[in-house]
């Protein structure tokens, strides 16, 4: 045995052979193969492993035979990476690009994406794509290693600037609710809730059981009765999107409704479905986006958007991102149902729904009214 030709030819001479075959593969005490094997045995082999990885194969006089792995190279960053496009801001789609290295054997790179130094790697689609949703630093960190070594790359950084004040006109929204809400009843039963919106309807309590109540903190519901608004009539809407503000204490009855814009026969809502936030709607075959569990006990803002002009599909997560998937079929979006609050045991802070005409405009969009949502 030996750990290298050098080191077989310095063993004594009556423990070498002149036809014997040496392994080699940089380890301490690399086998030779003793005997009467003849080289033809290995015509045709292109590559041996020993121990799991490629070695050489010498004859004794010191002739390779078989060559082995080529000496392992540390990685060298050959281009660093990148969050682009440079300059992105909130509402922009961003992509990471993790650059490369070379190295021998290929170097896996080790990455996270942070944000203020808290790893928001589990925003991103499979493509490393994400649509900023809040200001701060994003720094992406990427090494690459092998068994030769570490190479550590420049880290990308992205600044993120607070979204500018804007003044969102709620008035202009189809459907708002907040603290401030003129209600009907009294602070601890209400029976009406007036829709600070000019969608044309108001919200009248509904179903049996605990009471509705109106606190500082918004509208209370306690798993009895709901908020509705029925016989709605609506049309030419080819965009709408729902933006929610609330705290839910615990699982009610049944699966909530936490605010829904339902069209005939379809769904535009957000629901608690068994500890699962998920937004909803309906092609021609009902759809669910899963948004992940719910923060009981904490205020978080959700959402969803659906754009039949863009063949798009997206939700707001409370972890801060936005999903997107584009719909086999053609939602329906002309509600003719409002409801909030079924089998809700928790808080609506603010509940805003915007919809767009044909050829028109949204009066506020989607990422301004989450930005407003999230920062009061």
């Amino acid at each position: 045995l030996a750990a290298d030709y050098d080191s077989y030819q310095a063993m004594p001479e009556n423990q070498r052979r002149h036809n014997d075959l040496v392994v080699v593969d940089g380890r301490e005490a690399p086998p030779a193969i003793q005997g009467t094997l003849e080289r033809a045995l290995f015509d045709g082999v292109t590559r041996i492993w020993h121990g799991g990885r490629p070695a050489a194969l010498l004859d004794a006089r010191g002739v390779t035979l078989i060559e082995g792995a080529p000496p392992a190279v540390a990685p060298a960053v050959i281009r660093q990476p990148a969050i682009l496009p440079e300059g992105a801001g909130i509402g922009d789609s961003i992509a990471l690009d993790l650059g490369a290295a070379e190295a021998t054997p290929p170097a896996a790179a080790s990455w996270d994406l942070t944000l203020n130094g808290s790893s928001v790697r589990d925003r991103l689609d499979p493509d490393l794509r994400m649509v900023l949703s809040e200001p701060g630093e994003y720094a992406l960190a990427v090494s690459w290693s092998n068994a030769a070594g570490t190479a550590e790359a420049e880290t990308a950084l992205l600044q993120v600037a607070e979204p500018q004040a804007t003044s969102i006109d709620y008035s202009q929204a189809a459907g708002y609710l907040h603290p401030g809400a003129a209600y009907a009843g009294t602070a601890a039963a209400v029976t009406g809730v007036t829709n600070g919106g000019n969608g044309g309807w108001n919200l009248a309590a509904t179903g049996s059981g605990n009471a509705i109540a109106m606190t500082p903190a918004g509208i209370r519901f306690e798993d009895g009765r709901s908020l509705q608004a029925g016989g709605l009539t609506t049309g030419g809407i080819d965009a709408a999107f729902i933006v929610l503000r609330m705290v839910i204490d615990s699982y009610g009855s049944g699966v909530a409704q936490l605010f829904a814009a339902n069209p005939s026969g379809g769904t535009f809502a957000i629901h608690n479905n068994n500890g699962t936030l998920q937004a909803r709607y309906h092609d021609g075959t009902p759809r669910t986006i899963a948004l992940g569990p719910v923060p009981y006990g904490q205020e978080f803002v959700v959402g969803i958007e659906i754009d039949n002009a863009a063949q798009r599909v997206r939700a707001y997560t409370p972890s801060g991102a936005i999903l997107s998937e584009t719909p086999a079929g053609t939602p329906g979006l002309n509600y003719v149902t409002v409801r909030t609050g079924q089998y809700v045991r928790g808080t609506l802070m603010r509940a805003a729904l915007f919809a767009r005409p044909a050829g028109g405009a949204f009066s506020a969009g989607f990422e301004e009214v989450i930005a407003d949502f999230r920062s009061a």
